[in-house]
């Protein structure tokens, strides 16, 4: 019976938290935005144009394959991951390609740790305390095989093709998100 009222224990802190999001929410207009800030500039992340065969969009037979951008250190530290998308992804694009506005890809996701110490930190928005653990997230895009195959298909490839090369679970918060389009 101990652990059934274990949320209402927590209310107390949580309650305190979500009146510091509502406050943050309510000064959006007072605060100043980081350019405001001064300080330094974040790099800018290096990118790499490669072709993806979109899952959702009508299939060109001509030229079946959409240009996008990939994180050129995404696909740098990926080791195995990306030999394993190969088929998924073209990084020399050539010229049998389109441009589609509004696509995203469907990417993978990962989290890739730098050491073993976590450290407590304490949210701007909620002042609540958190594990930061060190590390830098990636991400690849990909795409299908052929015009006929499914997303769910592709991811389900995906995620056995993450567990295959990385056992030890190196990989850490491995995520696939699918393809977006706007219109």
């Amino acid at each position: 019976m101990a652990t059934r009222y274990s949320d209402v224990r927590r209310g107390a802190e949580l309650n305190k938290a979500l009146t510091n999001y509502a406050a943050y929410l309510q000064n959006a207009s007072t605060r100043p935005s980081k350019r405001l800030q001064g300080g330094t500039v974040e790099r800018t992340i290096a990118k790499k144009n490669v072709t993806v065969r979109p899952f959702s969009l009508d299939n060109d037979t001509t030229k079946p394959k959409v240009l996008v951008q990939a994180t050129v250190q995404g696909l740098s530290t990926s080791g195995g991951l990306l030999a394993k998308l190969t088929t998924r992804i073209d990084e020399t694009p050539g010229t049998d390609f389109r441009l589609e506005g509004g696509f995203s890809p469907a990417k993978v996701s990962y989290f890739k740790p730098t050491g073993t110490t976590r450290t407590y930190v304490q949210s701007k928005i909620t002042k609540l305390f958190y594990l930061k653990y060190p590390g830098t997230t990636y991400s690849i895009p990909f795409g299908a095989l052929s015009d006929t195959e499914e997303f769910e298909t592709a991811k389900a490839l995906v995620k056995a093709d993450v567990l295959e090369i990385d056992p030890t679970l190196n990989y850490r918060r491995v995520s696939i998100s699918g393809e977006k389009v706007r219109a």
